[in-house]
């Protein structure tokens, strides 16, 4: 791979030359083209095993993308690498399935470690920022998630941002399916009816210079989806704020969220 150092910077094709930038690395590339075909990929027995890591990554991403679309409402709270964590603790559990390669079942129900404790930005982690004990729990059904936070000085255990008046705890919830390979369809939810959805809760606003009193914030799956093959995946996070007059201004800075419990 070659490294553009002067000016001459360039864009798509120039002969069999390609140039190119990658995210977040400033310099500009150009590399070769080259590699084998998209036929060669799709029916070469010799590209089996690409096949068989293609079919299972493409489901791994598939289900995190149902997770993410789950959280949308917390998308800034996420780095640019959130996606590829994600999924590749999904390609970690489709590993562990069973059936033959290629094909092997994605089994979130039994690989719960897998997932918990996840930050949604690696810089910001929600442990760093919320220094508070909590709890999470789910009902009997599986289709509802209780965050209760005891009472605390969020002076001395909080990282609060300069500027910010207020905090909010959040609980958010998503429902996600096991999933089963379709030799047509590729990989299909056990659990259509549950898969993908949720619920995000929110606190109440909460100033950081007074002692918080008990909260219980409540998530419950609209619907009351039934859970068979599918695993209750849930989430905490804080947001800061600046009041002024009767509004709340989300601050930029020390919003965090992660994956805590799976149930």
């Amino acid at each position: 791979m070659a490294t553009q150092t002067n000016l001459f910077r360039f864009r798509g094709r120039i002969g069999n030359v390609r140039g190119y930038k990658l995210p977040t690395l400033s310099p500009d590339y150009a590399g070769l083209l080259g590699g084998p075909t998209k036929d060669q990929i799709l029916n070469d027995p010799n590209f089996a095993r690409t096949r068989e890591n293609m079919s299972e990554f493409g489901g791994s991403a598939m289900v995190g993308r149902v997770f993410r679309v789950g959280v949308a409402g917390l998308k800034f709270h996420q780095d640019p690498y959130f996606t590829g964590r994600l999924t590749a603790a999904m390609y970690r559990i489709t590993r562990n399935g069973p059936g033959p390669r290629g094909e092997r079942e994605i089994l979130i129900t039994t690989n719960h470690g897998e997932l918990e404790e996840i930050e949604f930005h690696r810089l910001v982690s929600f442990d760093s920022i919320v220094l508070t004990s909590f709890t999470m729990s789910s009902n009997i059904s599986r289709n509802q998630s209780t965050l209760f936070v005891p009472s605390f000085d969020p002076f001395n255990l909080l990282d609060t941002p300069a500027g910010a008046t207020h905090f909010r705890m959040l609980n958010a919830a998503v429902a996600l399916s096991d999933y089963d390979f379709d030799a047509v369809l590729g990989y299909v939810p056990k659990n259509a009816t549950a898969d993908g959805v949720s619920k995000l809760t929110y606190g109440a606003y909460l100033p950081v210079n007074v002692t918080a009193a008990n909260q219980t914030i409540v998530s419950a799956l609209p619907g009351s989806p039934t859970m068979t093959n599918a695993t209750l995946v849930t989430c905490v996070g804080i947001e800061f704020y600046q009041q002024v007059g009767p509004n709340f201004y989300l601050f930029a800075q020390n919003n965090a969220t992660k994956i805590d419990l799976l149930f």
